[in-house]
């Protein structure tokens, strides 16, 4: 399986270099309209120089200059732009939160429902409501005891036992 894979690859090869356009040839190119000196470049190859080596811009066609430059430096105040005990560092890495945010399209971003805590809530609200029935029958039962003549205590409410 292998050889028949390898002659494949080797008889497609020479075709699809074959199948590709010559390479169009090179554009004459016009010194003159570049604005390059011939006969400079002739007197450079040559040693030949007009300016000499004696002279204040270096000889050799080196145009050196030097401008002096007097003035009062500005003050650099390297932590002018940040403050580095709070807050993020300019040019440091995002926070987890910044990159969530860039990767996360703005249709997701909405906050996730808090189930367990609504379960949680819903578990409480109906213990409440199973103790105040509780209550309830136990206050009636309580009540028709009285109202028959018996002298008892009376139950205390819920949570306060």
């Amino acid at each position: 399986m292998r050889h028949l894979l390898l002659l494949a690859v080797l008889t497609g090869l020479p075709t699809a270099a074959a199948a590709q356009p010559p390479a169009p040839p090179a554009p004459a190119i016009d010194p003159a309209a570049l604005g390059i000196s011939l006969d400079r470049i002739e007197r450079k190859l040559e040693g030949k120089s007009q300016i000499s080596a004696g002279s204040p811009f270096g000889g050799d066609l080196k145009l050196d200059f030097f401008v002096g430059v007097v003035a009062e430096a500005p003050p650099i105040d390297f932590f002018a732009d940040f403050n580095v005990h709070a807050g993020p560092v300019p040019g440091s890495a995002p926070s987890h939160r910044e990159v969530i945010d860039h990767l996360t399209p703005e249709a997701f971003r909405s906050p996730t429902p808090n189930l367990l805590g609504m379960a949680a809530w819903l578990g409480v609200q109906a213990y409440k409501k199973l103790q105040q029935e509780r209550w309830e029958r136990v206050y009636e039962r309580y009540r028709q005891r009285i109202e028959a003549g018996e002298d008892i205590p009376a139950p205390r409410p819920p949570g306060q036992q």
